[in-house]
């Protein structure tokens, strides 16, 4: 049985944006992929990209698309590996398998894959480049975060830390 298929490519724009040595992030470009079979039940998956690989959501599209004519409900996780290298495109077309598979059985997605039970991870809040101001500002934001990681370069880095931990104590 075969699987319909809707890709859909978005920009998100950021709260602020994110600035890191070498590039101001302000937009998050997205390939979105829905697959519907015929019940009725959609999976949906999505993809930034692998930006150092060079992927786009224009790239990851026609990956897909060259291989999803074939796909069917059986598809396997497994299968997925041998049809797409590595990347955004996979990664957006196995999340949405794993939704497909989880919505029609009634079985959610850890428990399918032998997983244990999801749990709260420790995750670092990350405060990008930017002005002594934002700095300042952003660190005043995340001071009940458990874990901040704060972005520097060759010229913003030892006082930037010193400011973001005044800011913290």
């Amino acid at each position: 049985m075969t699987v319909q298929f809707r890709i859909t490519e978005e920009a998100w724009a950021l709260t602020e944006p994110f600035e890191i040595a070498g590039q101001v992030i302000a937009v998050l470009p997205l390939l979105l992929l829905e697959l519907t079979n015929a019940d009725g039940f959609v999976g949906r998956g999505e993809a930034a990209g692998i930006d150092y690989d060079g992927e786009t959501p224009r790239s990851m599209r026609v990956q897909l698309e060259g291989i999803l004519p074939r796909l069917r409900a059986a598809t396997t996780p497994d299968e997925l590996q041998t049809w797409l290298p590595r990347g955004g495109a996979r990664n957006a077309l196995d999340c949405a398998l794993w939704d497909l598979q989880a919505k029609r059985t009634g079985v959610a997605a850890w428990k399918a894959a032998g997983l244990e039970p999801m749990r709260p991870r420790l995750t670092a809040c990350t405060i990008g480049l930017g002005s002594v101001v934002d700095t300042r500002r952003r660190a005043r934001r995340l001071a009940a975060a458990p874990l901040i990681k704060v972005k520097v370069d060759g010229e913003r880095h030892v006082e930037w830390l010193r400011i973001a931990r005044r800011q913290l104590s």
